[in-house]
């Protein structure tokens, strides 16, 4: 029967087969038909009228399929309408239906997210929407008719696939609170700086073109340097003007080794607040999902699918429980389930992994706010509270601790919110200098972060950071705890500040130096960190450079 060739190759009706020109190099990489290429449109169809009656359009494309040229005629005798061909060759590009059949059913080969912008979006997403607006019923908001969508079809109008799964949470190993307090941590803190999945990636960032229409105002790398990563990326949405977009984003594997839903959470609560870092608003962020998972579907090959399809309801019910708590609506994503394979007779499967970006509106891009301090004579404080929450973390990875000692970090929205509107009110105020929100390596990593970034040191005391009773100082310095900033201010506003953050847990902790190194007290007044920026750098930047 009718089939593809990239699923079934012997079907007897390979409807969808390869493209030609691409059978001659089955097997190598990059071997798609990539790039821009013109579409001519077929007058009086629904791609016609979207792109206003154009004869000819260009879309940017990515494949290797298509439908074979043999069975146009066929599908189309049946009532498929190819309404968008090659100018020159036999490649259908755009097929439909016609609208007494549906009232908007369309694709492309192309890629239209490719070419769609937030103040032009692409013709076909219009269309999906005004269709959808056209079949909705009107509802009233602020006295003005908008469209209103019926979301049964999400529910009820697809077949349902029930498959058993069964969550059996590890035991955590919980470490003896304040044990260990070292003398000396900066050896510690060079190492997790230069820890793969902390390190730099700019030698290999900046060979991709992430400047193409001048519109960024923060771009990747920031600082003195330019050579520190952003907590958030911003750009304007037009040359004249002053809105913009800020686009973050966050991501964890490691506490899925504990817990999925915490690893969800976490991740979530990382890509608001690093929106919410760079000066965005709460109720003006939207979310975007990536699930990246392996097979969570139990079979001979897959003997812990329960496990793992559990480790997928958890993470899924934290994308519910957090994106509603902070009122973040997931506007796009993308699941891929699986990412498994077998190599010398071992299968390996990746870790659940849940990225979450965010997008939020700007709406002045002069008042956004980086991580690199600013000013030496600044006061820097600690917003939020660190939790004996050192389980699956880069400090637990660095000592060769196992993922299960300790608490993995948890979310708690209740007081994250307090606390970001908080931070809303101070940016909105203009009394932010810097701001930073510490997530892998914690503190440590965070304050070195934010040290290099502005060229300048810093002079810190543990003592009064806030936080649970019992922690030593390995705890405060590298707990991953979740909701957290790192803010400097000028002296003059301090009284403001800790009014405005007043019932949120906050302490200034110590001060922006021009000493050039980063020094840092423990809980007993004892210097357990004192490392010069371009020491710290060197290990910040020598894992991979030149890879």
């Amino acid at each position: 029967g009718a089939d593809s060739t990239e699923i079934n190759p012997d079907c007897s009706d390979p409807v969808i087969d390869i493209l030609p020109d691409q059978k001659k190099i089955e097997g190598l990489g990059g071997n798609m038909r990539l790039g821009g290429q013109d579409i001519d449109l077929a007058p009086g169809t629904l791609a016609h009228e979207l792109f206003e009656k154009a004869q000819r359009i260009r879309m940017r494309f990515r494949h290797r399929y298509e439908v074979d040229p043999r069975y146009v005629f066929t599908l189309e005798k049946a009532g498929m309408v190819f309404s968008g061909k090659h100018p020159t060759q036999p490649i259908m590009q755009i097929m439909e239906l016609p609208r007494g059949v549906h009232p908007y059913f369309i694709g492309t080969q192309a890629h239209p997210c490719l070419t769609s912008r937030p103040l032009h979006p692409q013709p076909m997403f219009v269309g999906l929407v005004a269709a959808a607006l056209r079949l909705g019923k009107p509802a009233v908001k602020r006295g003005k008719a908008v469209g209103r969508l019926d979301m049964k079809f999400l529910y009820d109008g697809c077949p349902t696939l029930k498959l058993a799964a069964e969550w059996k949470p590890p035991a955590p190993r919980e470490r003896k609170r304040g044990a260990g307090r070292a003398k000396d941590l900066a050896p510690m803190l060079s190492r997790m700086l230069g820890d793969l999945n902390l390190c730099s990636k700019e030698f290999k960032s900046r060979q991709y073109d992430g400047e193409v229409k001048g519109l960024s105002v923060v771009k990747p790398f920031i600082g003195v340097k330019c050579d520190m990563p952003a907590d958030a990326t911003v750009m304007r949405v037009e040359y004249k003007s002053n809105e913009g977009i800020a686009l973050a984003e966050g991501i964890n594997p490691f506490y899925s080794d504990i817990d999925a839903y915490h690893m969800a959470a976490s991740v979530i609560d990382e890509g608001v607040r690093r929106a919410v870092s760079a000066g965005a608003r709460l109720g003006r962020i939207a979310g975007l999902d990536n699930f990246c998972w392996p097979d969570p579907v139990l079979s001979e090959k897959t003997p812990d699918g329960l496990h793992k399809l559990a480790q997928l309801v958890r993470a899924c019910k934290a994308l519910y429980d957090l994106t509603t708590a902070y009122s973040v609506p997931c506007i796009s994503g993308k699941d891929s389930c699986k990412n498994d394979s077998t190599r010398g007779g071992r299968k390996i499967s990746i870790p659940p992994t849940l990225l979450f970006s965010t997008i939020a509106k700007i709406d002045d891009v002069r008042s956004v706010i980086t991580p690199d301090f600013k000013r030496a004579g600044d006061l820097i404080y600690a917003i939020g509270m660190t939790r004996n929450e050192l389980g699956a973390s880069a400090f637990n990875r660095a000592t060769g601790l196992g993922a299960g000692e300790g608490y993995v970090p948890q979310v708690f929205p209740a007081q994250a919110l307090r606390t970001y509107r908080a931070m809303n009110r101070a940016a909105k105020l203009g009394m932010l200098r810097s701001s930073h929100t510490p997530c892998r390596g914690g503190l440590a990593v965070g304050l070195a972060m934010c040290a290099m970034g502005g060229g300048l040191g810093a002079d810190l005391s543990l003592a009064p950071a806030p936080r649970e009773p019992g922690l030593g100082d390995r705890e405060l310095l590298f707990s991953e705890s979740n909701s957290r900033f790192i803010v400097t201010v000028a002296p003059a506003q301090a009284g403001k500040l800790e009014k405005i953050f007043k019932g949120v847990p906050h302490a200034r902790i110590g001060r922006v130096s021009a000493s050039g190194k980063l020094v840092i007290r423990g809980t007993g007044n004892e210097t357990i960190i004192a490392a010069g920026l371009e020491d710290m750098r060197k290990s910040f930047k020598k894992t991979l450079y030149g890879v």
